[in-house]
Protein backbone atom coordinates (compact mmCIF):
# COMPACT_ATOMS: atom_id res chain seq x y z
CA UNK A 1 0.00 0.00 0.00
CA UNK A 2 3.09 2.24 1.06
CA UNK A 3 4.21 2.04 -2.28
CA UNK A 4 0.85 2.65 -4.19
CA UNK A 5 0.05 5.30 -2.19
CA UNK A 6 3.91 7.00 -3.11
CA UNK A 7 3.68 5.66 -6.41
CA UNK A 8 1.54 9.28 -7.69
CA UNK A 9 4.19 11.54 -5.60
CA UNK A 10 6.90 10.39 -7.47
CA UNK A 11 5.27 10.72 -11.27
CA UNK A 12 4.11 14.31 -9.93
CA UNK A 13 7.97 14.65 -8.99
CA UNK A 14 9.77 13.32 -12.30
CA UNK A 15 6.73 15.81 -13.92
CA UNK A 16 7.70 18.92 -12.05
CA UNK A 17 11.14 18.05 -12.96
CA UNK A 18 10.41 17.43 -16.84
CA UNK A 19 8.70 21.02 -16.92
CA UNK A 20 11.71 22.47 -14.74
CA UNK A 21 14.08 21.66 -17.22
CA UNK A 22 11.97 22.31 -20.10
CA UNK A 23 11.53 25.62 -18.75
CA UNK A 24 15.58 26.39 -18.27
CA UNK A 25 16.17 24.95 -22.03
CA UNK A 26 13.73 27.45 -23.14
CA UNK A 27 15.05 30.11 -21.27
CA UNK A 28 18.64 29.62 -22.54
CA UNK A 29 17.78 29.00 -25.85
CA UNK A 30 15.59 32.75 -25.63
CA UNK A 31 19.11 34.44 -23.24
CA UNK A 32 21.45 33.14 -26.07
CA UNK A 33 19.36 34.72 -28.76
CA UNK A 34 19.51 37.75 -27.90
CA UNK A 35 23.15 37.87 -27.01
CA UNK A 36 24.21 36.02 -29.87
CA UNK A 37 22.02 38.66 -31.91
CA UNK A 38 23.52 41.24 -29.60
CA UNK A 39 27.26 40.21 -30.09
CA UNK A 40 26.27 40.46 -34.06
CA UNK A 41 24.99 44.08 -34.59
CA UNK A 42 26.74 46.00 -31.64
CA UNK A 43 29.84 46.91 -32.99
CA UNK A 44 27.95 49.14 -35.52
CA UNK A 45 28.24 52.12 -33.31
CA UNK A 46 31.86 50.97 -32.39
CA UNK A 47 33.19 51.11 -35.65
CA UNK A 48 34.40 54.45 -36.48
CA UNK A 49 36.20 54.27 -32.47
CA UNK A 50 37.66 50.96 -33.22
CA UNK A 51 39.18 52.30 -37.31
CA UNK A 52 40.23 55.27 -35.20
CA UNK A 53 42.37 52.99 -32.69
CA UNK A 54 43.81 51.01 -35.15
CA UNK A 55 44.39 53.90 -37.59
CA UNK A 56 42.83 52.13 -40.56
CA UNK A 57 39.67 52.79 -42.62
CA UNK A 58 40.12 49.56 -45.21
CA UNK A 59 38.66 46.87 -42.65
CA UNK A 60 34.99 48.33 -41.57
CA UNK A 61 33.73 46.20 -44.39
CA UNK A 62 35.39 43.21 -43.10
CA UNK A 63 34.17 43.44 -39.52
CA UNK A 64 30.70 43.04 -40.55
CA UNK A 65 32.14 40.89 -44.04
CA UNK A 66 33.96 38.23 -42.11
CA UNK A 67 30.93 37.50 -39.74
CA UNK A 68 28.60 37.11 -42.78
CA UNK A 69 31.20 34.98 -44.71
CA UNK A 70 31.77 32.58 -42.31
CA UNK A 71 27.85 32.04 -41.08
CA UNK A 72 27.20 31.27 -45.06
CA UNK A 73 30.52 28.92 -45.62
CA UNK A 74 29.93 26.63 -41.98
CA UNK A 75 25.54 26.75 -42.61
CA UNK A 76 25.81 23.07 -44.36
CA UNK A 77 28.34 21.89 -41.95
CA UNK A 78 26.55 22.29 -39.38
CA UNK A 79 23.34 20.57 -41.08
CA UNK A 80 25.19 17.35 -41.32
CA UNK A 81 26.62 17.95 -37.55
CA UNK A 82 23.45 18.30 -36.51
CA UNK A 83 21.85 15.54 -38.42
CA UNK A 84 24.29 12.84 -37.47
CA UNK A 85 25.70 13.88 -33.52
CA UNK A 86 23.53 15.04 -30.57
CA UNK A 87 21.90 18.27 -30.65
CA UNK A 88 23.18 18.80 -27.53
CA UNK A 89 26.81 18.65 -28.31
CA UNK A 90 26.46 20.44 -31.16
CA UNK A 91 24.94 23.60 -29.77
CA UNK A 92 27.33 23.19 -26.60
CA UNK A 93 30.14 23.63 -29.26
CA UNK A 94 29.07 26.27 -31.22
CA UNK A 95 28.45 28.77 -28.04
CA UNK A 96 31.50 27.91 -26.56
CA UNK A 97 33.42 28.44 -30.13
CA UNK A 98 31.15 31.57 -30.72
CA UNK A 99 32.00 33.70 -27.48
CA UNK A 100 35.52 32.45 -27.63
CA UNK A 101 35.65 34.53 -30.63
CA UNK A 102 34.26 37.45 -29.21
CA UNK A 103 36.88 37.58 -26.63
CA UNK A 104 38.86 37.21 -29.28
CA UNK A 105 37.28 40.63 -30.72
CA UNK A 106 37.55 41.95 -27.62
CA UNK A 107 41.24 41.37 -26.87
CA UNK A 108 42.30 42.16 -30.57
CA UNK A 109 45.89 44.16 -30.50
CA UNK A 110 44.95 44.78 -34.28
CA UNK A 111 42.54 44.63 -36.89
CA UNK A 112 43.48 41.78 -38.94
CA UNK A 113 42.74 39.92 -35.14
CA UNK A 114 39.64 41.56 -34.79
CA UNK A 115 38.32 40.29 -38.36
CA UNK A 116 39.39 36.60 -37.60
CA UNK A 117 37.26 36.57 -34.26
CA UNK A 118 34.96 37.85 -36.25
CA UNK A 119 35.01 35.11 -38.59
CA UNK A 120 34.84 32.59 -35.32
CA UNK A 121 32.13 34.39 -34.24
CA UNK A 122 30.27 34.02 -37.50
CA UNK A 123 31.00 30.66 -38.55
CA UNK A 124 29.65 29.29 -35.05
CA UNK A 125 26.64 31.60 -35.19
CA UNK A 126 25.59 29.32 -38.04
CA UNK A 127 25.40 26.67 -35.01
CA UNK A 128 23.46 28.92 -32.99
CA UNK A 129 20.76 29.59 -34.97
CA UNK A 130 20.08 26.02 -36.36
CA UNK A 131 20.87 24.76 -33.14
CA UNK A 132 17.95 26.52 -31.33
CA UNK A 133 15.24 25.44 -33.86
CA UNK A 134 16.60 21.80 -34.13
CA UNK A 135 16.44 21.87 -29.86
CA UNK A 136 13.23 23.16 -29.97
CA UNK A 137 11.92 20.30 -32.50
CA UNK A 138 13.20 18.04 -30.10
CA UNK A 139 11.60 19.08 -26.96
CA UNK A 140 8.36 20.91 -27.69
CA UNK A 141 5.25 19.53 -30.07
CA UNK A 142 4.47 21.48 -33.60
CA UNK A 143 1.46 22.83 -32.07
CA UNK A 144 3.25 24.32 -28.95
CA UNK A 145 6.42 25.06 -30.65
CA UNK A 146 5.11 28.07 -32.28
CA UNK A 147 4.72 30.29 -29.43
CA UNK A 148 8.05 29.85 -28.64
CA UNK A 149 9.27 30.52 -32.41
CA UNK A 150 7.83 33.87 -32.08
CA UNK A 151 9.76 34.08 -28.87
CA UNK A 152 12.53 33.79 -30.49
CA UNK A 153 11.74 36.34 -33.15
CA UNK A 154 10.82 38.97 -30.26
CA UNK A 155 14.20 38.24 -28.89
CA UNK A 156 15.85 38.28 -31.91
CA UNK A 157 14.26 41.74 -32.62
CA UNK A 158 14.98 43.48 -29.24
CA UNK A 159 19.01 42.32 -29.62
CA UNK A 160 19.27 43.79 -33.07
CA UNK A 161 17.95 47.08 -31.83
CA UNK A 162 19.35 47.36 -28.71
CA UNK A 163 22.81 46.47 -29.04
CA UNK A 164 23.86 49.82 -31.07
CA UNK A 165 22.67 51.53 -28.21
CA UNK A 166 24.60 49.61 -25.41
CA UNK A 167 27.42 49.58 -28.08
CA UNK A 168 27.37 53.43 -27.99
CA UNK A 169 27.40 53.59 -24.60
CA UNK A 170 29.73 51.72 -23.45
CA UNK A 171 32.25 52.90 -26.38
CA UNK A 172 31.59 56.66 -25.26
CA UNK A 173 31.81 55.74 -21.59
CA UNK A 174 34.19 52.98 -21.16
CA UNK A 175 35.70 51.32 -23.75
CA UNK A 176 34.82 50.06 -27.29
CA UNK A 177 36.34 46.51 -26.00
CA UNK A 178 33.29 45.87 -23.54
CA UNK A 179 31.37 45.62 -26.63
CA UNK A 180 32.60 42.04 -26.98
CA UNK A 181 33.44 41.79 -23.20
CA UNK A 182 29.76 42.23 -22.12
CA UNK A 183 28.27 39.24 -23.50
CA UNK A 184 30.57 36.10 -22.72
CA UNK A 185 29.99 35.91 -18.92
CA UNK A 186 26.48 35.14 -20.09
CA UNK A 187 27.80 32.94 -22.64
CA UNK A 188 29.11 30.71 -19.19
CA UNK A 189 26.22 30.63 -17.87
CA UNK A 190 24.53 29.39 -21.43
CA UNK A 191 26.75 27.03 -21.42
CA UNK A 192 26.57 25.65 -18.06
CA UNK A 193 23.08 25.47 -18.28
CA UNK A 194 23.06 23.46 -21.72
CA UNK A 195 24.97 21.12 -20.32
CA UNK A 196 22.78 20.57 -17.50
CA UNK A 197 19.23 20.68 -18.89
CA UNK A 198 19.31 20.33 -22.44
CA UNK A 199 17.97 16.80 -23.65
CA UNK A 200 20.39 14.87 -24.92
CA UNK A 201 18.04 13.38 -27.98
CA UNK A 202 19.45 10.81 -30.20
CA UNK A 203 20.21 12.45 -33.87
CA UNK A 204 18.09 11.80 -36.97
CA UNK A 205 20.46 9.30 -38.70
CA UNK A 206 22.78 7.32 -37.23
CA UNK A 207 26.39 7.10 -37.70
CA UNK A 208 28.63 4.60 -39.30
CA UNK A 209 30.97 2.79 -37.06
CA UNK A 210 34.25 2.46 -39.71
CA UNK A 211 36.05 5.75 -40.49
CA UNK A 212 35.65 5.95 -44.12
CA UNK A 213 31.84 5.30 -44.53
CA UNK A 214 31.56 7.84 -40.85
CA UNK A 215 33.57 11.02 -42.95
CA UNK A 216 31.79 10.38 -45.78
CA UNK A 217 28.43 10.67 -44.06
CA UNK A 218 29.73 14.57 -43.11
CA UNK A 219 29.87 15.05 -46.70
CA UNK A 220 33.62 17.01 -46.54
CA UNK A 221 33.83 17.34 -50.31
CA UNK A 222 30.31 19.17 -50.38
CA UNK A 223 30.93 21.06 -47.44
CA UNK A 224 34.05 22.30 -48.58
CA UNK A 225 32.61 23.46 -52.67
CA UNK A 226 29.49 24.65 -50.51
CA UNK A 227 31.85 27.09 -48.43
CA UNK A 228 34.01 28.19 -51.84
CA UNK A 229 30.97 29.20 -53.65
CA UNK A 230 29.51 30.95 -51.33
CA UNK A 231 32.85 32.81 -50.08
CA UNK A 232 33.89 33.90 -53.63
CA UNK A 233 30.23 35.51 -54.35
CA UNK A 234 30.34 37.47 -51.00
CA UNK A 235 34.19 38.50 -52.03
CA UNK A 236 33.02 39.97 -55.28
CA UNK A 237 29.86 41.70 -53.71
CA UNK A 238 32.26 43.31 -50.62
CA UNK A 239 34.79 44.78 -53.11
CA UNK A 240 32.49 45.34 -56.21
CA UNK A 241 32.55 49.02 -57.12
CA UNK A 242 34.55 50.21 -54.30
CA UNK A 243 38.10 48.42 -54.21
CA UNK A 244 37.76 46.60 -57.67
CA UNK A 245 35.43 47.72 -60.73
CA UNK A 246 33.25 45.31 -61.41
CA UNK A 247 34.66 44.45 -64.93
CA UNK A 248 38.12 43.71 -63.30
CA UNK A 249 39.70 40.42 -63.98
CA UNK A 250 39.70 39.62 -60.35
CA UNK A 251 35.52 40.22 -60.31
CA UNK A 252 34.77 38.56 -62.93
CA UNK A 253 36.93 35.78 -62.22
CA UNK A 254 35.12 35.50 -58.56
CA UNK A 255 31.52 35.66 -60.03
CA UNK A 256 32.72 32.85 -62.68
CA UNK A 257 34.25 30.76 -59.70
CA UNK A 258 31.34 31.35 -57.79
CA UNK A 259 28.89 30.36 -60.70
CA UNK A 260 31.46 27.20 -61.71
CA UNK A 261 31.80 26.19 -57.82
CA UNK A 262 27.66 25.84 -57.07
CA UNK A 263 27.30 23.78 -60.25
CA UNK A 264 29.86 21.25 -59.18
CA UNK A 265 28.34 21.99 -55.34
CA UNK A 266 24.56 20.63 -57.17
CA UNK A 267 26.55 17.74 -58.54
CA UNK A 268 27.89 16.77 -55.74
CA UNK A 269 24.76 16.59 -53.63
CA UNK A 270 23.57 14.03 -56.24
CA UNK A 271 26.60 11.96 -56.34
CA UNK A 272 26.42 11.52 -52.47
CA UNK A 273 23.10 10.83 -51.97
CA UNK A 274 21.96 9.74 -49.01
CA UNK A 275 24.69 11.01 -47.22
CA UNK A 276 24.08 14.81 -49.04
CA UNK A 277 24.51 17.48 -46.71
CA UNK A 278 21.15 19.19 -48.36
CA UNK A 279 19.00 16.46 -50.39
CA UNK A 280 17.83 18.32 -53.29
CA UNK A 281 14.20 16.82 -53.01
CA UNK A 282 13.59 18.97 -50.37
CA UNK A 283 13.51 22.05 -52.64
CA UNK A 284 11.21 20.43 -54.84
CA UNK A 285 8.63 20.88 -52.05
CA UNK A 286 6.30 23.32 -52.85
CA UNK A 287 6.56 25.03 -49.03
CA UNK A 288 9.93 24.75 -48.76
CA UNK A 289 10.99 25.91 -52.39
CA UNK A 290 7.94 29.01 -51.61
CA UNK A 291 9.77 29.74 -48.03
CA UNK A 292 13.00 29.71 -49.13
CA UNK A 293 12.22 32.63 -51.86
CA UNK A 294 10.33 34.31 -48.67
CA UNK A 295 13.49 34.25 -46.27
CA UNK A 296 15.57 35.59 -48.55
CA UNK A 297 13.27 38.83 -49.18
CA UNK A 298 11.35 39.35 -46.22
CA UNK A 299 14.57 39.21 -43.98
CA UNK A 300 17.18 41.01 -45.62
CA UNK A 301 13.77 44.22 -45.87
CA UNK A 302 14.27 43.54 -42.23
CA UNK A 303 17.72 44.29 -41.63
CA UNK A 304 17.93 47.12 -44.73
CA UNK A 305 15.46 48.90 -42.66
CA UNK A 306 17.15 48.29 -39.16
CA UNK A 307 20.32 49.59 -40.66
CA UNK A 308 19.11 52.62 -42.92
CA UNK A 309 16.27 54.23 -40.82
CA UNK A 310 18.84 55.33 -38.11
CA UNK A 311 20.70 56.97 -41.22
CA UNK A 312 17.63 58.48 -42.38
CA UNK A 313 17.20 60.05 -38.75
CA UNK A 314 20.73 61.10 -38.11
CA UNK A 315 21.47 62.16 -41.71
CA UNK A 316 18.05 64.24 -42.47
CA UNK A 317 16.74 64.44 -38.83
CA UNK A 318 20.04 65.21 -37.00
CA UNK A 319 19.38 62.71 -34.50
CA UNK A 320 22.43 61.30 -32.25
CA UNK A 321 23.35 57.94 -32.49
CA UNK A 322 21.85 57.01 -29.48
CA UNK A 323 18.36 59.08 -30.70
CA UNK A 324 18.29 57.37 -33.49
CA UNK A 325 17.93 54.06 -31.79
CA UNK A 326 15.00 55.28 -29.78
CA UNK A 327 13.04 56.90 -32.58
CA UNK A 328 14.00 53.53 -34.48
CA UNK A 329 12.33 51.23 -31.42
CA UNK A 330 9.01 51.47 -32.58
CA UNK A 331 9.49 49.30 -35.75
CA UNK A 332 11.30 46.85 -32.77
CA UNK A 333 8.33 47.04 -30.41
CA UNK A 334 5.83 46.30 -32.66
CA UNK A 335 7.72 43.49 -34.35
CA UNK A 336 8.40 41.84 -30.75
CA UNK A 337 3.93 42.43 -30.04
CA UNK A 338 3.60 41.01 -33.29
CA UNK A 339 5.85 37.67 -32.70
CA UNK A 340 4.28 37.26 -30.10
CA UNK A 341 0.89 37.25 -31.37
CA UNK A 342 1.32 35.36 -34.02
CA UNK A 343 2.66 32.57 -32.38
CA UNK A 344 -0.35 32.29 -29.77
CA UNK A 345 -2.51 32.58 -33.45
CA UNK A 346 -0.85 29.47 -35.27
CA UNK A 347 -0.98 27.76 -32.12
CA UNK A 348 -4.62 28.30 -31.63
CA UNK A 349 -5.65 27.96 -35.01
CA UNK A 350 -2.71 25.50 -36.26
CA UNK A 351 -2.67 27.14 -39.05
CA UNK A 352 0.61 29.34 -40.01
CA UNK A 353 0.25 30.15 -43.68
CA UNK A 354 -2.45 33.35 -43.06
CA UNK A 355 0.17 34.95 -41.34
CA UNK A 356 3.31 33.98 -43.64
CA UNK A 357 0.74 35.88 -45.88
CA UNK A 358 -0.45 38.92 -43.82
CA UNK A 359 3.40 39.46 -42.68
CA UNK A 360 4.98 40.28 -46.09
CA UNK A 361 1.48 42.41 -47.49
CA UNK A 362 2.17 45.11 -43.92
CA UNK A 363 5.55 45.43 -44.57
CA UNK A 364 5.04 46.36 -48.46
CA UNK A 365 2.37 48.82 -46.97
CA UNK A 366 4.85 50.34 -44.40
CA UNK A 367 7.75 50.00 -46.25
CA UNK A 368 5.56 51.85 -49.14
CA UNK A 369 4.97 54.43 -46.84
CA UNK A 370 8.35 55.18 -46.31
CA UNK A 371 8.66 56.59 -49.38
CA UNK A 372 6.77 59.48 -48.69
CA UNK A 373 9.56 61.07 -46.17
CA UNK A 374 10.93 64.07 -47.24
CA UNK A 375 13.53 66.20 -44.95
CA UNK A 376 10.23 67.82 -43.61
CA UNK A 377 8.32 64.51 -42.05
CA UNK A 378 7.03 64.84 -38.33
CA UNK A 379 6.45 61.88 -35.81
CA UNK A 380 3.02 61.04 -36.33
CA UNK A 381 3.69 59.55 -39.52
CA UNK A 382 7.59 58.03 -39.26
CA UNK A 383 6.22 56.44 -36.12
CA UNK A 384 2.83 55.01 -37.41
CA UNK A 385 4.36 53.88 -40.21
CA UNK A 386 7.32 51.94 -38.60
CA UNK A 387 4.57 50.21 -36.33
CA UNK A 388 3.02 49.16 -39.69
CA UNK A 389 6.32 47.36 -41.13
CA UNK A 390 7.06 46.31 -37.60
CA UNK A 391 3.83 44.11 -37.15
CA UNK A 392 3.99 42.83 -40.53
CA UNK A 393 7.36 41.98 -39.82
CA UNK A 394 6.62 40.25 -36.55
CA UNK A 395 4.25 38.03 -38.61
CA UNK A 396 7.04 36.92 -41.14
CA UNK A 397 9.90 36.60 -39.41
CA UNK A 398 9.84 33.19 -37.60
CA UNK A 399 7.21 31.62 -39.22
CA UNK A 400 9.21 29.99 -42.07
CA UNK A 401 10.88 27.57 -39.58
CA UNK A 402 7.37 26.24 -38.37
CA UNK A 403 5.98 25.88 -42.09
CA UNK A 404 9.23 23.29 -43.04
CA UNK A 405 9.30 21.84 -40.13
CA UNK A 406 5.35 21.03 -40.74
CA UNK A 407 5.75 19.65 -44.35
CA UNK A 408 9.23 17.54 -44.02
CA UNK A 409 9.54 14.25 -42.11
CA UNK A 410 11.59 13.94 -39.62
CA UNK A 411 15.14 12.71 -41.70
CA UNK A 412 14.72 16.00 -43.84
CA UNK A 413 13.93 18.38 -41.03
CA UNK A 414 17.32 19.13 -40.15
CA UNK A 415 18.44 19.86 -43.50
CA UNK A 416 15.39 21.99 -44.30
CA UNK A 417 16.01 24.10 -40.89
CA UNK A 418 19.59 24.63 -42.08
CA UNK A 419 18.73 25.67 -45.85
CA UNK A 420 16.14 28.18 -43.93
CA UNK A 421 18.81 29.82 -41.87
CA UNK A 422 21.52 29.76 -44.41
CA UNK A 423 19.60 31.69 -47.29
CA UNK A 424 18.44 34.56 -44.60
CA UNK A 425 22.16 34.93 -43.61
CA UNK A 426 23.20 35.06 -47.54
CA UNK A 427 20.26 36.96 -48.39
CA UNK A 428 21.26 39.32 -45.93
CA UNK A 429 24.85 39.66 -46.43
CA UNK A 430 24.43 40.34 -50.31
CA UNK A 431 21.32 43.09 -50.13
CA UNK A 432 23.31 44.82 -47.30
CA UNK A 433 25.92 45.47 -49.43
CA UNK A 434 23.91 46.12 -52.14
CA UNK A 435 21.58 48.91 -50.46
CA UNK A 436 25.17 50.53 -49.02
CA UNK A 437 26.44 50.58 -52.89
CA UNK A 438 23.00 52.01 -53.96
CA UNK A 439 22.97 54.40 -51.37
CA UNK A 440 26.34 55.76 -52.12
CA UNK A 441 26.05 55.65 -55.92
CA UNK A 442 22.94 57.59 -56.10
CA UNK A 443 24.48 60.52 -53.50
CA UNK A 444 26.69 61.09 -55.68
CA UNK A 445 24.72 61.12 -59.03
CA UNK A 446 22.15 63.08 -57.38
CA UNK A 447 24.89 65.55 -56.47
CA UNK A 448 26.26 65.48 -59.99
CA UNK A 449 23.26 66.25 -62.41
CA UNK A 450 22.54 69.64 -59.99
CA UNK A 451 25.99 70.55 -60.97
CA UNK A 452 26.51 72.23 -57.73
CA UNK A 453 29.50 73.15 -56.01
CA UNK A 454 28.91 70.65 -53.46
CA UNK A 455 31.56 67.68 -53.55
CA UNK A 456 29.65 64.11 -53.76
CA UNK A 457 32.45 62.83 -51.81
CA UNK A 458 32.36 65.16 -48.94
CA UNK A 459 28.92 63.73 -48.97
CA UNK A 460 29.42 60.36 -49.10
CA UNK A 461 32.47 60.19 -46.47
CA UNK A 462 30.80 62.44 -43.70
CA UNK A 463 28.78 59.78 -42.41
CA UNK A 464 24.92 60.17 -41.56
CA UNK A 465 26.14 61.84 -38.15
CA UNK A 466 28.43 64.58 -39.29
CA UNK A 467 26.52 65.17 -42.44
CA UNK A 468 25.56 68.85 -41.70
CA UNK A 469 28.99 69.89 -40.16
CA UNK A 470 30.77 68.16 -42.87
CA UNK A 471 28.88 70.56 -45.63
CA UNK A 472 28.68 73.39 -43.33
CA UNK A 473 32.82 73.05 -43.31
CA UNK A 474 33.07 72.38 -46.72
CA UNK A 475 30.73 75.27 -47.80
CA UNK A 476 32.08 77.83 -46.00
CA UNK A 477 28.69 77.99 -43.90
CA UNK A 478 26.33 77.96 -46.87
CA UNK A 479 22.78 76.88 -45.52
CA UNK A 480 21.19 76.48 -48.98
CA UNK A 481 24.18 73.55 -49.93
CA UNK A 482 23.12 72.36 -46.70
CA UNK A 483 19.22 71.82 -47.60
CA UNK A 484 20.27 70.40 -51.25
CA UNK A 485 22.92 68.16 -49.64
CA UNK A 486 20.19 66.50 -47.40
CA UNK A 487 17.48 66.44 -50.23
CA UNK A 488 20.05 64.76 -52.17
CA UNK A 489 20.23 62.32 -49.01
CA UNK A 490 17.13 61.90 -48.74
CA UNK A 491 16.31 60.94 -52.25
CA UNK A 492 19.00 58.12 -51.82
CA UNK A 493 17.72 56.64 -48.59
CA UNK A 494 14.44 56.17 -50.53
CA UNK A 495 15.94 54.06 -53.15
CA UNK A 496 16.31 52.02 -50.09
CA UNK A 497 13.05 52.14 -49.18
CA UNK A 498 11.95 51.27 -52.68
CA UNK A 499 14.28 47.97 -52.31
CA UNK A 500 12.89 47.18 -49.02
CA UNK A 501 8.84 47.62 -50.82
CA UNK A 502 10.00 45.50 -54.11
CA UNK A 503 11.79 42.59 -51.66
CA UNK A 504 8.44 42.44 -49.28
CA UNK A 505 6.18 42.36 -52.87
CA UNK A 506 8.42 39.40 -53.62
CA UNK A 507 7.49 37.59 -50.11
CA UNK A 508 4.19 38.49 -50.56
CA UNK A 509 4.27 36.38 -53.95
CA UNK A 510 6.08 33.52 -52.46
CA UNK A 511 3.66 33.45 -49.24
CA UNK A 512 0.88 31.93 -51.74
CA UNK A 513 3.28 29.00 -52.69
CA UNK A 514 3.11 27.45 -49.64
CA UNK A 515 0.63 25.12 -48.27
CA UNK A 516 -2.22 25.38 -45.57
CA UNK A 517 -1.06 22.96 -42.98
CA UNK A 518 -2.61 21.99 -39.87
CA UNK A 519 0.32 21.91 -36.78
CA UNK A 520 -1.98 20.31 -34.71
CA UNK A 521 -2.35 17.51 -37.62
CA UNK A 522 1.25 16.59 -37.23
CA UNK A 523 1.09 16.53 -32.89
CA UNK A 524 1.67 12.69 -33.18
CA UNK A 525 5.03 12.46 -34.89
CA UNK A 526 6.29 15.05 -32.20
CA UNK A 527 7.85 15.17 -28.79
CA UNK A 528 4.98 16.17 -26.29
Amino acid sequence: MEEKDHYPETQDEEQVEQNFKLILTLATLYLNIFTSTMSQTIIATATPTITSHFHTINDIGWYAGAYALSTSACQMLFSRLFTLVSAKRIYVGAVTAFYIGTIICGAAPSSTVLIVGRAISGGASAGIMTGTFIILAQTLPLSRRSIHLGAVGAMYGVGSVVAPLIGGALTTHVSWRWCFYICPPIGAVVIISAVLFFPDMPPPMRRRTSWVPAIKQFDPIGTIIFAGTWVSLLLAIQWGGSRYAWNSRLEIGLLTLSGVLLIAWIISQRLAKGNASLPLRILRQRTVASTVVYVSTTTPAFFLMLYNLPIWFQAIKGDSAIESGIHNLPVILSEVAMSLVTGLGTSYLGYYAPFMIAGPILMAIGSGLFLTFRVTTTLPHWLGYQIIFGAGLGMALEQPITAVQTVLTEADYVAGTSLIVFCRSLAVAIMVQVAQKLLDTHIVAGLASRQTELDPQTVVKAGATGLRSAILQATSGRQDLVDLGLRVYNEAILRVFVVILALSCIGIIASFGVEWRNVKDKNEEDPS
